[in-house]
C-alpha cells in the first residue's frame, strides 16, 4: 500500500471520536489495533505497552484468540529489540532474521512469517509502548508499508494521549498508560475506591440490569452512567438523560413518555418522549429521588412490563431501552417518609453501585485529578499549563471538597484563566487558609469557634450555604447549581423558600 493513499489523519479520523467516550481501555485499544491492522493489510496486529518497573512489554490489545496476554522481556523478539532501539523495523522472512523468536508461535500454533513493528513515544519522546503487524495478506510490507507505520504510530500516541488514560504529568516521571489496561477513559484515579467502582461498572455494563448509582453531588454519577452505556451492547444506541429536577410535575410525564395531539391545551402536535427517543440505547434518569409521586408508578410499570403509555394515548407502547438511575438522597430515608415508593425502591436497587467521595479517595487520586483539571482547562482556553506553586498545592490537597469533583473541576478551570505562569493561593477560588485550619482543628476536636456553635438546622445550613455561594459567584444562578450539583430550577425555589432574593 503506498502512503499516499491515506490521509495524514487516517487513524484519528476513525477513532477520534472514540477518544471524547467513556470507553473502557481494552475496547479503545483493540479499536486502535484493529484500524492501524486492517490499513496496513496485516492479519494480525499486536498493541504492547510498556512496564518499565518490570522492564517487559505487555500486549493490552491484540489479535490473539490464543492467549489472554503475552509479556516479552525488552531482551527477547523483535518488539524487544523495538523497544532498545526506538526504531522501526521491518522483517520481511521472520525466519532468516536473527531478531525473531518464534516462542510466541510455539504456544499458540500460528505462524509469523512476516512482520513490521515500531516503537510508541509521548509528547516527551518517552517510549509508552510498541506496535507490530504480522503476516501482511498480499506479498510482503515494503518501504512504504515501514513509513505508514511510522505515520500510524505516531497518530496512535497523539490519539491516547488525548485521552484521560494517559496521565498528563510534566515531564518529571513514568507518563504511561497503564500497564493493565484496565482503566476507563474519561474516568481519572488509580486509588483502591476507584479501582471497585470501575471493576463494578465492567462487569455490570455488559449485562440488562437496572443500575442505581449513589452518591454525593459532584462525584460523577453522569460520568459513570455514560460509562455503563458505552461499555454495554447498547453503546451504538442513543443515551438519553433526563433530569427529574428539571421538569415541573405536570410536564414531566410528557417529557418522559410523550403526548398525543390534543392530549391538553397546547398539545398542538404529537411529542415524542424521552423513552422513545431512547429505543434501543439508555435512559438515565438524574436524581430519580426527586421524581414526583404521581409518576413512580408509571416508572414502575415501566421498569417491569418495558412498556408505556403516552399522555392522551390508548395503545401501550413497546420500550427497548435499559434504565440507569442516579440519585445523591437517601431513598430509604424517602421511603420511610412516604416520598418514594417502596417497590419502586427495590426494583431500582437490583444493582447498586456507591461512588465515593473526592474526600474518600486518598491523595493519590487527588493530585492526578489536580494534573488533568489543569492540563484540560489549560487546552482548552489556549493557555500554557501553568505550574502549581508549593504553598497552592498544600491549599488543594488540604480543602475537604464538599462539592467532590466538580467543585476541583471548577476551581481549578477558574485557576487557570485568572493566572500567569502559575497557580497561587490568589488565583484558587477556595476559603482562605485559616478558615482550613479551623475545619481541621474542629474535626481533632479542638475548642474554638465555628459555624456551627449555633446548631443549626439543615434547613439553615442550606439556606447558608446558597448565600455563600450566590456571593462567591455574584449572583450566577447556574454556576451555583452547578456546584450543588442540582438543576436551576430547584435553586430557584430554595432562593424563593429561603428568601434569598
Amino acid at each position: 500500500m503506498n502512503d499516499n493513499a491515506i490521509t495524514d489523519d487516517a487513524l484519528l479520523m476513525a477513532l477520534g471520536e472514540l477518544v471524547q467516550r467513556e470507553i473502557s481501555a481494552a475496547q479503545l485499544l483493540g479499536h486502535v489495533i484493529d484500524v492501524m491492522a486492517r490499513i496496513l493489510k496485516a492479519d494480525r496486529g499486536t498493541l504492547f505497552l510498556l512496564d518499565e518497573q518490570r522492564e517487559e512489554l505487555i500486549s493490552v490489545a491484540a489479535h490473539l484468540p490464543e492467549l489472554d496476554e503475552i509479556r516479552v522481556s525488552l531482551n527477547e523478539g523483535v518488539a524487544g529489540y523495538v523497544a532498545r532501539s526506538g526504531s522501526f523495523v521491518n522483517v520481511p522472512y521472520c525466519e532468516d532474521d536473527a531478531r525473531f523468536s518464534n516462542a510466541i508461535d510455539n504456544t499458540t500454533g500460528y505462524e509469523t512469517r512476516s512482520m513490521l513493528a515500531g516503537p510508541l513515544h509521548n509528547a516527551d519522546g518517552r517510549l509508552i509502548g510498541v506496535v507490530q503487524v504480522l503476516n501482511k495478506k498480499e506479498g510482503i510490507f515494503d518501504d512504504d508499508d515501514q513509513r505508514l507505520l511510522a505515520r500510524l504510530a505516531g497518530q496512535a500516541a497523539v490519539l491516547l494521549e488525548r485521552t484521560t488514560l494517559t496521565p498528563p504529568g510534566e515531564g518529571d516521571g513514568p507518563s504511561a498508560l497503564p500497564v493493565d489496561g484496565e482503566g476507563i477513559n474519561q474516568i481519572v484515579g488509580r486509588g483502591g475506591a476507584m479501582r471497585q467502582v470501575i471493576g463494578d461498572v465492567k462487569r455490570v455494563a455488559p449485562l440488562e440490569a437496572t443500575i442505581l448509582l449513589r452518591g454525593e453531588s459532584g462525584t460523577g454519577k453522569s460520568l459513570f452512567a455514560r460509562a455503563v452505556h458505552h461499555n454495554s451492547p447498547r453503546r451504538e444506541g442513543p443515551l438519553v438523560q433526563v433530569d427529574c429536577t428539571t421538569f415541573p410535575e405536570g410536564l414531566m410525564e410528557s417529557e418522559l413518555f410523550g403526548h398525543e395531539r390534543g392530549a391538553f391545551t397546547g398539545a398542538h402536535v404529537r411529542k415524542e418522549g424521552k423513552v422513545a427517543q431512547a429505543q434501543g440505547g439508555t435512559l438515565f434518569l438524574d436524581e430519580i429521588g426527586d421524581l414526583p409521586p404521581g409518576l413512580q408508578g408509571k416508572l414502575l410499570t415501566l421498569l417491569q412490563e418495558h412498556t408505556y403509555c403516552p399522555v392522551g394515548g390508548t395503545a401501550r407502547q413497546r420500550a427497548d431501552i435499559r434504565i440507569v438511575a442516579a440519585t445523591n438522597r437517601r431513598l430509604e430515608e424517602l421511603v420511610e417518609a412516604g416520598g418514594f415508593r417502596e417497590d419502586l425502591y427495590y426494583r431500582l436497587r437490583v444493582v447498586q453501585i456507591e461512588l465515593p467521595a473526592l474526600r474518600e479517595r486518598g491523595q493519590g487520586d487527588l493530585r492526578e485529578l489536580i494534573d488533568h483539571f489543569v492540563a484540560r482547562a489549560a487546552r482548552r482556553h489556549g493557555h500554557r499549563r501553568p505550574r502549581i506553586r508549593g504553598d497552592a498545592m498544600s491549599m488543594l490537597t488540604g480543602y475537604h471538597w464538599p462539592g467532590n469533583v466538580r467543585e476541583l473541576a471548577n476551581c481549578l478551570e477558574s485557576a487557570v484563566i485568572f493566572a500567569d505562569d502559575e497557580i497561587t493561593p490568589s488565583t484558587l477560588s477556595l476559603p482562605h487558609p485559616e478558615a482550613i485550619g479551623k475545619v481541621r482543628a474542629m474535626s481533632a476536636g479542638q475548642d474554638i469557634s465555628h459555624p456551627f456553635d449555633d446548631y443549626p438546622t439543615l434547613e439553615e445550613l442550606e439556606s447558608r450555604y446558597i448565600a455563600f455561594l450566590l456571593e462567591r459567584h455574584d449572583g450566577n444562578r447556574s454556576q451555583c447549581a452547578r456546584i450543588m450539583g442540582i438543576g436551576r430550577n430547584t435553586l430557584l425555589r430554595k432562593i424563593r423558600q429561603y428568601e434569598l432574593e
